[in-house]
């Protein structure tokens, strides 16, 4: 499978990350964290994305006389209607070295009859995506830039709105020990778990099914043959694929480059 580049996002009024070809960290991002340490904020080794996602959405509140709209906090801005969006999570567990990140590209299928190169909303296999809030101790200032732009999960390259190649939809490095910043609740695995939260939209897939690999560093995560999974929520999807295949609107655990797979309903 081709190399292909995705995500973006950027709530700190500055230009996003431009990714290079071979690696998802680049000097800027090192600066970023050099003034970070010197400022005395924590940098934990295993990740580069320390949470605090900033979306807008509009509430709107309908009197007699008047329309209030009231704004709250929270990460990805979406025009499209939500019909059919669920809350979704993919976590896949990879050992990384320092500044390395994890991406996750994919689609509807087992992406044949793709156009990657097409604008998302041109291409068949391209699922609509919304990232949200992570509840973390931790500042993920890098995941949250990136996630900004990223509305797709998708096999294709991808630019933000400032035309800067970014490497897929991004994850962030997350751990079960409550004691660790980067303690997720949604993760009681271990160590090394990079995580995807977001909505997807259910309705654009084959019974509910998605196709995704892991990138990193610019190297596509090996082929697979997906064996049945654990879990209350698993099923068996009705076609098969070399890559993992997860089900939306729940939480599924994987390993990087293993049949190993878990599907689990949300609390």
């Amino acid at each position: 499978m081709e190399s292909v580049k995705r995500s973006a996002l950027n709530f700190e009024s500055r230009p996003a990350s431009r990714v290079n070809k071979n690696s998802c960290f680049n000097s800027a991002t090192k600066k970023k964290h050099d003034i970070e340490v010197k400022q005395g904020n924590k940098i934990d080794n295993h990740s580069t994305f320390p949470v605090s996602a900033k979306m807008i959405r509009l509430v709107f509140f309908i009197a007699p006389a008047f329309i209030v709209a009231a704004a709250s906090e929270g990460i990805v801005k979406r025009q499209d209607e939500v019909h059919g969006f669920q809350e979704t999570v993919v976590l896949l567990k990879k050992r990384t070295g320092f500044g390395e990140n994890v991406f996750i590209r994919g689609g509807v299928g087992n992406g044949k009859d793709c156009a990657p190169d097409e604008d998302p909303k041109d291409d068949p296999c391209a699922i609509p995506i919304t990232h949200l809030e992570l509840d973390m101790s931790s500042e993920t200032p890098l995941r949250d830039e990136w996630a900004e732009s990223d509305l797709y999960l998708t096999w294709g390259e991808s630019k933000d709105e400032k035309d800067s190649v970014l490497d897929g939809t991004p994850a962030q490095w997350t751990t079960s020990d409550q004691s660790n910043d980067y303690f997720h609740p949604l993760n009681k695995y271990g160590d090394h778990y990079w995580m995807v939260h977001f909505e997807m939209n259910c309705s654009a897939l084959e019974n509910g099914f998605f196709d995704f690999k892991g990138y990193l560093s610019g190297q596509w995560e090996s082929d697979i043959s997906q064996s049945d999974c654990d879990g209350d929520a698993a099923e068996t999807p009705s076609y098969t694929s070399n890559n993992h295949i997860g089900r939306c609107g729940y939480i599924n655990v994987f390993k990087w480059g293993s049949s190993d797979c878990k599907m689990v309903s949300f609390d």
